[in-house]
């Protein structure tokens, strides 16, 4: 049984139940003066180490954005753009952690990433893990990570009002500014359940109904945007039931709760405050303040899971938090166990796990400029 305490707690975490004013005026940041940042200037940018991915410059729009990166770089003077091209899956994770970890002599001001939220996370989990081979030495900053709004959610990048590679650079090479961010480290078990395995988020991962819809929406790419909702209405049909035992915990504020074998209709853990198609599924999370920001919702009829979905987009832009069958709590680490049943969480519309895993905030893992 669920233990909730009250009817504005859920396993012991407060429910938001952010307005749609407050949606609107919430800051993908914490405030400047907050000590969950720590904002200072990177200027001078002279090397700059630029990881394409290589499926995406096959075709002439990723060529075309990758000549717009050229051009910005002599526009801005950058001595150096070294480019390095993924071949496959896990490319750019090796890349970034050779240069992180002095594999390489060059030691680049910045690291540019041409592609989407599912290659950026491939490079902040290369940097986690070449910080893990060469700490950072005292009073040495982070190396600021950039992602160019080249893929097909760019929700990392929309979360900083960046919707374009002039964007971003005006924001490096211009403003300057550097800020620690947050990524989600989850912790699961290889193939053959014998191994520990971590996986880096910076984005969402997702369980149940909203996993499903999107491996769906995957297959039908060839249909554009419209896809996703295509997808959504296809897995609600399906009407799949989802069960799993959680447990969340912020241990800053002496908080846990957990529940056993309830049944839901989805689960999203976030870093970001959209998802999938600017979905605002967590409209009040920080990039940079600690916490996963989790919405989990129980199973309901059709016709609710329906308007659920809709009260998800523009104009509502997130009303979901409003219903009484959506939990939308804040916390530290989250564990997901669907115990015998088959369960998928998925990691950034890319990586796909089995249950069980756990996720953990790593505050402060990369920056980037803002």
């Amino acid at each position: 049984m669920t233990s909730t305490t009250s009817s504005t707690t859920w396993l012991n975490h407060p429910i938001l139940r952010p307005s749609k004013s407050e949606r609107e005026k919430s800051s993908s940041l914490a405030p400047p003066k907050s000590p969950s940042n720590n904002s200072r200037l990177k200027t001078g940018l002279k090397t700059i180490l630029l990881i394409v991915h290589g499926q995406k410059i096959k075709a002439k729009k990723g060529r075309r954005e990758l000549q717009i990166v050229r051009d910005e770089a002599k526009k801005y003077s950058i001595e150096c753009l070294i480019e390095k091209e993924t071949s496959c899956e896990g490319d750019c994770i090796n890349i970034v952690r050779d240069y992180v970890s002095g594999g390489t002599p060059t030691k680049p001001d910045a690291i540019f990433v041409l592609g989407g939220d599912g290659t950026l996370r491939e490079a902040v989990q290369g940097y986690v893990e070449g910080r893990k081979i060469k700490p950072l030495m005292e009073n040495e900053k982070h190396v600021p990570i950039m992602a160019l709004p080249c893929g097909t959610g760019n929700n990392f990048a929309r979360d900083l009002k960046c919707f374009s590679i002039q964007d971003c650079f005006r924001l490096a090479c211009e403003k300057g500014e550097a800020r620690d961010m947050d990524a989600v480290e989850i912790e699961s078990l290889d193939e053959d359940k014998k191994k520990k395995k971590t996986t880096m988020s910076i984005n969402v991962v997702t369980w149940g109904l909203i996993r499903d819809a999107a491996e769906t929406a995957e297959k039908l790419r060839f249909l554009g945007p419209i896809r996703y909702d295509l997808a959504g209405f296809y897995q609600i049909l399906k009407n799949k039931s989802n069960v799993a035992s959680l447990t969340v915990e912020t241990p800053s504020s002496q908080m846990k709760g957990s529940c056993t074998n309830e049944e839901f209709l989805m689960l999203c853990a976030q870093n970001t405050r959209c998802c999938g198609r600017g979905f605002h599924f967590t409209p009040l999370a920080k990039l940079d303040d600690g916490l996963i920001d989790v919405v989990v919702a129980k199973k309901c009829g059709l016709m609710k899971t329906v308007a659920l979905f809709d009260d998800l987009k523009a104009p509502k832009n997130g009303a979901h938090v409003e219903k009484d069958d959506v939990f939308y709590i804040q916390c530290k680490s989250l564990k997901i166990d669907t115990g015998d049943r088959e369960g998928l969480v998925g990691v950034d519309g890319e990586v796909t796990l089995k249950t069980p895993v756990k996720l953990n905030c790593l505050r402060g893992a990369f920056c980037t400029f803002v």
